[in-house]
């Protein structure tokens, strides 16, 4: 048996297909687009908040060094006799010290020269004085690595808190071992 739909049901059913094509093939995928679309910008506008905040802070620190006076300068290349003369003057109170330079690298137009300093000092604050001394030099250096260690701290473990306290007075010159590792850098232009 086949029914005959009226011209009101087909029209109904037309009317019915026309908004679903409309539905799946327009408004659902243009609204997921729409969705992804905030999200992107939603994103964005956060990114470029972070990016102005950075840019701020990068225009107050130049601002800073420029009131400052302070000028960051990389030496001309072969500067080994003032970077030595330099270590000297910083190192040269300690009780003991050696500096060993190893080869250099060139990468246009810049040179680096790593050092390794050993020092012995007798107190925590002159550790601290050497650390800042060497990282706040005029030689462009950075401090790549730091170790230090008490050697009276040291034999009270490995002797006992006795050996420690009877310690000879007057040997605490050398007692805080120090040892880094720095990268000096030179421009070879």
């Amino acid at each position: 048996m086949k029914k005959k739909f009226s011209v009101r049901e087909l029209l109904l059913a037309g009317v019915l297909l026309i908004a679903a094509v409309y539905y799946f093939v327009l408004h659902r995928p243009v609204s997921s687009q729409m969705e992804l679309i905030e999200q992107q910008k939603t994103l964005n506008v956060r990114l470029l908040a972070e990016a102005e905040g950075k840019c701020a802070e990068l225009t107050r620190m130049e601002k800073a060094v420029e009131e400052s006076g302070a000028s960051v300068s990389v030496p001309r290349y072969n500067n080994l006799n003032n970077l030595l003369a330099e270590l000297h003057a910083i190192l040269g109170s300690t009780a003991s010290y050696s500096i060993n330079f190893s080869g250099e690298e060139a990468a246009p137009p810049m040179v680096t020269r790593d050092v390794s300093i050993q020092c012995a000092v007798g107190s925590y604050g002159e550790v601290v004085e050497i650390v800042r001394a060497v990282h706040d030099c005029a030689s462009s250096c950075v401090i790549t690595e730091l170790s230090w260690s008490d050697k009276l701290a040291e034999s009270a473990r490995r002797y006992g808190v006795g050996y420690a306290q009877n310690a000879v007075p007057g040997a605490d010159a050398g007692r805080y071992s120090v040892s880094m590792e720095v990268r000096c850098y030179e421009y070879a232009g």
